[in-house]
């Protein structure tokens, strides 16, 4: 019983709604410009977006932040109909030269039912957006990769360049070999481990399309989504150097990449940092900003929010006050030694997507 007369549901409601940003987001507006640009979007712009929702809106967030995932009954016959209305958008799309490219250079590749089925579980199923991010994912491939790597799965071994393995091994951009308390997998950001040569954010873009890959070999996945858990890295009170843009690495995962990104959680230890969110809060969009978390508290009080949203201490890395244990070196040997046996075996597409 409750003696306020409101129901347990509205009280819950309540209490996941103060995470929509506001509670440990929340900072004093800051005057400073970030080099010397105003941000077009600060966080009293944010608390006014958050008091505008829609009921709709909010619950739609809080079932992302929170891993509230309604279950679709994948019937053979629900998805044949899907496949279907899917082929018909595409049709419908004018402009898609490098997915009709694609569909001539490997038919099998792209007609494959469990590489289209990807990208209708990334849209929940909506045909109309499934065909408009497969399109997008193809002119976006071949412009990440080139027409003569383009149409096949992304290998280390095959696809990556010496700069590109060196991202790989720094350890930036990650996938993490747990999942969250609702299933979903976890993608580890960590910018201190990044190179800001052009160059490199060319070979972080390329690893990004590799990592979300990976990760989307396990279909809970693909109906699950992934998060994004990261931070900068830097100690509190230091200068910035000038942060490698990753507005499309980003967008990629977002509007590109055949994956749902429900959430991200930042840790942000650094007065600067605040100053750049608000730029980035400025270009995510608005739905994203309903379901980027932002933390500038210590580990400890970092870790007692996540765990909120079903992230413990035992799925993070030690880099974010976690106590994962995870040889990644070693992870990404297995990778290059299992594309070896793969390759030297059987180059075939369906057998590289199992």
């Amino acid at each position: 019983p409750h003696s306020t007369g409101r129901s347990h549901t509205e009280l819950k409601t309540e209490q996941h709604h103060k995470y929509l940003g506001i509670g440990n987001c929340a900072m004093a507006a800051d005057k400073d410009a970030w080099y010397c640009k105003k941000p077009n979007f600060n966080y009293i712009e944010l608390q006014k977006e958050l008091e505008t929702l829609s009921q709709d809106e909010r619950e739609s967030a809080i079932r992302d932040l929170f891993g509230e995932v309604e279950p679709v009954n994948e019937t053979p016959e629900f998805i044949r109909g899907k496949i279907a209305e899917m082929k018909e958008e595409i049709e419908s799309i004018e402009k898609k030269e490098a997915y009709e490219l694609a569909l001539f250079v490997c038919t099998d590749y792209v007609e494959y039912v469990a590489f289209q089925l990807m990208f209708l579980r990334a849209e929940n199923f909506d045909s109309a957006k499934a065909a408009r991010r497969m399109v997008r994912y193809w002119d976006r491939k071949v412009s990440i990769f080139g027409t003569e790597k383009a149409f096949r799965p992304i290998t280390i071994v095959s696809d990556f360049s010496a700069e590109d393995q060196t991202a790989l091994a720094g350890g930036g951009f990650r996938i993490l070999p747990v999942r969250d308390s609702s299933n979903r997998a976890i993608v580890f950001v960590y910018r201190l481990y990044f190179d800001n040569r052009p160059t490199h954010k060319k070979s972080m873009d390329r690893l990004c399309w590799y990592i979300v890959h990976k990760a989307l070999t396990d279909e809970s996945v693909q109906r699950n989504g992934l998060l994004i858990v990261g931070g900068n890295g830097i100690a509190a009170g230091s200068p910035p150097k000038i942060p490698m843009p990753l507005t499309e690495t980003l967008s990629d995962m977002r509007n590109v990449l055949p994956v749902k990104v429900p959430a991200a959680h930042w840790y942000s230890t650094n007065r600067w940092h605040k100053l750049a969110w608000e730029h980035c809060m400025s270009i995510i969009g608005k739905h994203y900003r309903m379901r980027l978390q932002q933390y500038h508290g210590t580990f400890q009080q970092n870790l007692q929010q996540l765990s909120v949203f079903g992230i413990h201490p035992h799925m993070l890395p030690p880099e974010l006050g976690g106590t994962l244990n995870f040889d990644y070196q070693a992870w990404i040997k297995t990778q290059v030694a299992q594309e070896l046996q793969t390759l030297g075996n059987d180059p075939s597409i369906r057998h590289l997507w199992g």
